[in-house]
């Protein structure tokens, strides 16, 4: 497989498991950061980063059918939020 089609079958990936994580905010929509799609025997997961959940709640949410264009739908409630531990890293 050469360079340009490796290329292209990592972005195929990519656009099918990444969802931009987008927050209604004064009537306008914005893209506030992006989540990782995966199942773990048959259940879907969401993964983002900490500071999206936290400075987000889950319940304003909202993604698009496609990475480009389409519909603004919300995720609806959640059925569990799961937050890991907050590490702090020293130099």
């Amino acid at each position: 497989m050469n360079i340009e089609a490796e290329r292209q079958a990592i972005e195929h990936l990519f656009v099918g498991v990444t969802l931009p994580i987008i927050v209604q905010d004064g009537g306008l929509f914005g893209i506030v950061g992006t989540a990782t799609l995966f199942r773990i025997e048959d259940r879907p997961f969401l993964i983002t980063a900490g500071h999206i959940i936290h400075d987000y709640s889950v319940d304003r949410w909202c993604y698009t059918e496609h990475p480009n264009r389409g519909k603004i739908y919300t995720l609806g409630a959640p059925s569990t939020i799961v937050r890991g531990k907050s590490h702090t890293m020293s130099p």
